[in-house]
């Protein structure tokens, strides 16, 4: 006995497949707004726009250092007002910034993004002003002056 092969008819793979490239594309639709909505709640004026920055390599020493402890995000959510970064940072080309934090919650500092339970550390290469939101500023912005 010859096995039975399930065929379909030629319009319902068009169908399909329609169904399925109209699927991609309102998924890349939905992941560009989503993106765009990320950079526009970012605040601020993107870092690579006025400031070259580059990472610092593992164990280099920083010039400017903050800490955000276990348990700010809860803090923040209870309405008490953190002021870890100052409203205002003078630096100089060659200095460097570490952001270290120790929450579980991510956190936007100016222009970097704080993943939770991670570092971000910069140096700064161009002169420049940086300018964005801070969760961790008392007055909700910081603005990092890099002078030459």
């Amino acid at each position: 006995m010859r096995p039975m092969h399930h065929l379909r008819h030629p319009a319902a793979v068009r169908s399909g497949d329609r169904m399925a490239s109209g699927l991609a594309l309102a998924g890349l639709v939905a992941a560009v707004v989503t993106l765009v909505l990320l950079v526009a709640g970012c605040g601020g004026t993107p870092r690579a726009a006025l400031v070259e920055t580059s990472p610092l390599s593992t164990g280099e020493t920083a010039t400017y250092e903050y800490v955000i402890p276990y348990g700010t995000n809860v803090k923040l959510r209870a309405g008490q007002a953190i002021d870890i970064m100052p409203t205002e940072l003078d630096a100089r080309v060659g200095e460097s910034i570490r952001i270290v934090n120790r929450d579980v919650a991510d956190f936007m500092v100016g222009p970097f993004f704080v993943k939770g339970t991670s570092t971000v550390g910069m140096r700064f290469t161009e002169p420049g002003r940086l300018v964005g939101t801070c969760d961790m500023s008392a007055s909700g912005e910081i603005v990092i002056d890099v002078r030459p």
